[in-house]
C-alpha cells in the first residue's frame, strides 16, 4: 500500500468535535471507504490555552499529518492578522508555507518556499468552497472542494475532496495536499 502522499484522490473529513478540545481530520480514498491516514493535533489543546491565555504558543495550533507509518509532515497553524500555514517534515525542516493573500471575496493564498512563491490557491467563487491550486507558472495542479456531511453547513462535519491533477514534485506536492488543512482552519474554523 502507498503512502498517503501517494494518492491522487481523496476526502479528507474534519471530525465533530463536542468542545472542540482537539481537533482532527480522517483521510479516505475517493469514496470515502478506505482510510489512508489522518491528520492529528498535537501539543496543548484548546482548553489548555484557555487556561493559559498569556502563553505565546496560543497562536500556533501543531497537527501531524499520520499514514500507517507514522508522521508524514507535520502543519502547524498560525494564527496573525495574515494567517499560515507551515508545513515541515516530520524531522522539522521546513518545507515551506501557505500564506493567506485575502480572506474576503475569492479568498486567496500564496504557496512559499523560503520567501520565494512557488504558487497560489484561489477560491473559485465568493462562496469559498471550491478551490483551485496552481504553479508558479499558472498551471492548475490540483483543487480543493468542499462538500459536506450529514448536518450541511460549515461549522461541524465538513469534508474536502482533493483531487491531484498530475504527479508533482515535493515541496509542491506536499503544498498542495496540505492546502485543505489551510482552507479548513484558516477560513472556517478561525
Amino acid at each position: 500500500m502507498s503512502g498517503v502522499l501517494d494518492q491522487t484522490d481523496l476526502v479528507v473529513k474534519r471530525r465533530p468535535m463536542v468542545f472542540e478540545v482537539r481537533g482532527g481530520y480522517d483521510i479516505y480514498d475517493e469514496q470515502a471507504l478506505v482510510a489512508f491516514g489522518s491528520i492529528e493535533q498535537v501539543g496543548r489543546d484548546n482548553m489548555e490555552k484557555l487556561k493559559h491565555p498569556q502563553r505565546s504558543d496560543n497562536a500556533r495550533t501543531p497537527f501531524e499529518l499520520r499514514d500507517p507509518s507514522g508522521p508524514v509532515l507535520l502543519l502547524t497553524h498560525v494564527q496573525a492578522a495574515k494567517s499560515s500555514l507551515v508545513v515541515a517534515r516530520p524531522d522539522g525542516t521546513e518545507v515551506g508555507r501557505i500564506r493567506l493573500e485575502n480572506l474576503f471575496g475569492k479568498s486567496r493564498f500564496s504557496l512559499e518556499v523560503g520567501e520565494v512563491s512557488v504558487g497560489r490557491v484561489a477560491a473559485r467563487t465568493w462562496r469559498r468552497k471550491n478551490f483551485a491550486v496552481v504553479d508558479d507558472q499558472g498551471a492548475e495542479i490540483a483543487s480543493v472542494d468542499m462538500t459536506h456531511g450529514s448536518s450541511g453547513d460549515h461549522s461541524h462535519d465538513n469534508q474536502y475532496a482533493v483531487h491531484i491533477d498530475r504527479p508533482l514534485a515535493d515541496p509542491l506536492r506536499a503544498l498542495a495536499f496540505a492546502t485543505v488543512i489551510a482552507v479548513d482552519k484558516i477560513l472556517w474554523t478561525r
